[in-house]
C-alpha cells in the first residue's frame, strides 16, 4: 500500500480552504477509507498550533491539532534530534 506523510501548508490549506484544498481533502478521503496509508510528524503539529497563535487563533490552533492528534487513521511519527535538527537546515 502507498504511503504518504502529510505536512503542514497541505493541511493549513485545507482548514483555509486555500487554492489546493479540494486535493487535500481528496488525499485525506482515501486515507480515512484505507487506500493508502498515513503519517504525519509530531512537528507538523507544532507547526498547525504556532501558526494559529501567531495569528491570535488559540481557540483554532487547539482545535485542529487535537483533529490532527486523534485522528485514528494518522500514525503520528516521532523524530530524533538529529532528525530535527537536519530538517531545520533544510527549511532554513
Amino acid at each position: 500500500m502507498f504511503r504518504v506523510v502529510l505536512d503542514t501548508k497541505p493541511l493549513i490549506k485545507l482548514f483555509a480552504e486555500e487554492e489546493g484544498w479540494k486535493e487535500v481533502k481528496e488525499i485525506l478521503s482515501r486515507i480515512e477509507a484505507g487506500e493508502l496509508e498515513a503519517g504525519l510528524s509530531v512537528v507538523t503539529l507544532t507547526e498547525v498550533y504556532y501558526k494559529y497563535t501567531q495569528e491570535q487563533r488559540p481557540d483554532l490552533a487547539k482545535t485542529r491539532t487535537e483533529q490532527l492528534k486523534y485522528a485514528l487513521y494518522l500514525e503520528k511519527l516521532e523524530i530524533d534530534p538529529d532528525v530535527a535538527i537536519k530538517a531545520g537546515e533544510i527549511k532554513a
